[in-house]
């Protein structure tokens, strides 16, 4: 299986509540469903597949028909 990452990090006095504040809107806000959306448009079939809120990591899974072709 393949696999790619895309680290994304917060910095500043309010790194961590940014931090856990965006990982509880993607996670149970409703970011999930804005992120698989906008993949959607490009083609892309996506679904989270694991969360660890300890280690602030959300594992997405491409699904079949996904487009090699798409440029982002």
């Amino acid at each position: 299986m393949k696999m790619k990452e895309l680290k994304l990090s917060f910095t500043g006095p309010k790194a961590e509540t940014s931090c856990r504040a965006f990982f509880s809107w993607l996670v149970d806000g409703g970011g999930e469903d804005v992120v698989i959306d906008a993949l959607a448009d490009y083609g892309f079939d996506v679904e989270i597949s694991e969360c660890d809120e300890m280690q602030g990591q959300i594992k997405f899974v491409s699904r079949a028909g996904e487009s090699d072709s798409v440029i982002v």
